[in-house]
């Protein structure tokens, strides 16, 4: 049974998955990053009034300005970004198991963005130690994200008893590691990957830069 689950999850299918929708309100991350000691951090994000979000991610004391600007009628793809304009990864989800996960992986910015339920993500980053030689370890870093109460009671309204992660959680984290590690091969053999969302240093989250309007 387990093995059917596997498969069903690898097959994607199209999505009509709207990232706005869903990433609109506050979260509560766990941070691991095997350089530094487990932490927490938040992403607050509201909507811009342009079909976009607009918010800060805070982490160590430090908050930073972000975005996330949607393709122009394709809800399910666009790009997270600094509030400066430049990219800190794209997206592009796919539906799995008939859409229970929803599933964007970034190759050149080796990121991988798993929605596994109405209230609950993960966020995978690799990057390449040191200097980023070719022979340079890969490091994973991790954001397990929840909705924060109570909108996570609002956003589970409707939805099924059980998140995937819930059902299938280890099967879950085994499917997207071996994801990510093809991802994180591939991110390390692109010419100029930069590794990592959008480079951000290691006690600086998945995000950076200042806060400033968002270019149209």
């Amino acid at each position: 049974m387990r093995a059917v689950v596997l498969i069903a999850l690898l097959v994607p299918s199209a999505s009509s998955f709207d990232f706005v929708d869903f990433f609109a309100g506050e979260w509560q991350m766990d941070v691991v990053d095997p350089s530094q000691p487990p932490s927490l951090a938040e992403y607050r994000m509201q909507r811009d009034g342009h079909g976009g979000l607009s918010g800060v991610y805070v982490h160590a004391g430090k908050e930073l300005s972000v975005t996330v600007e949607p393709d122009e009628g394709m809800p399910a793809s666009g790009r997270f970004a600094r509030a400066d304009n430049s990219t800190i990864f794209t997206y592009a989800f796919s539906a799995h198991h008939a859409g229970a996960l929803q599933l964007s992986q970034d190759v050149e910015k080796g990121t991988t963005f798993a929605v596994t339920s109405p209230s609950s993500f993960l966020l995978l980053v690799a990057t390449r130690a040191g200097a980023a030689h070719a022979d340079s370890p890969i490091v994973t870093k991790s954001w397990a994200g929840v909705r924060k109460a109570p909108q996570a009671a609002a956003a589970q309204q409707g939805a099924r008893p059980k998140s995937l992660l819930r059902r299938y959680g280890f099967w879950l984290i085994v499917l997207i590691l071996g994801l990510l590690g093809k991802q994180a091969y591939d991110a390390a053999s692109a010419p100029g990957a930069t590794g990592g969302a959008g480079g951000a240093k290691p006690a600086s989250g998945p995000a950076k830069g200042g806060k400033s309007k968002k270019a149209d």
